[in-house]
């Protein structure tokens, strides 16, 4: 019979473009998207998948992304991947990963995705209501 289980972040926070220094981790919403010119929102997440050690047992792992509000005038596209760099949540901001650590990608961590492994995209902004997208090759992979 088969098991689903639900994983929620262990970290997660959202990096904001005009408040560049502004730690966002712990904040109830992750907000995502173009809110206006010079104000991108990114989001990390941290997910702990160690109890799992049989990845062939994954038959499906869906992200769902629930929008709590409309921002924006346009409708964007958001790429879902594994970054390449760890970051602490309460300490995270749109230019550093860490307190002292900047992202080694740039700003925003726009360039710590790992795009040699999977990549997924999901749309944000104006009333692209809630996105599901089944990311099973990148929970096996980081089984892997």
């Amino acid at each position: 019979m088969a098991t689903t289980t639900t994983i929620n972040p262990d970290g997660d926070a959202y990096l904001q473009q005009d408040q560049a220094d502004t730690a966002k981790g712990g904040e109830t919403l992750l907000r995502v998207g173009q809110f206006s010119a010079g104000n991108r929102r990114h989001a990390v997440l941290e997910f702990d998948v160690s109890a799992f050690t049989a990845p062939s047992d994954i038959v499906e792992a869906n992200f769902t992304l629930t929008q709590q509000n409309s921002f924006g005038s346009s409708v964007r596209t958001m790429k879902l991947t594994r970054l390449n760099q760890d970051f602490t949540e309460a300490e995270t901001t749109w230019n550093s990963a860490a307190t002292g650590t900047v992202w080694t990608g740039g700003a925003g961590a726009q360039g710590n995705g790992e795009y040699t492994e999977p990549v997924y995209s999901i749309l944000v902004g104006d009333d692209s209501g809630n996105q599901t997208v089944d990311i099973k090759e990148l929970v096996v992979d980081a089984i892997n």
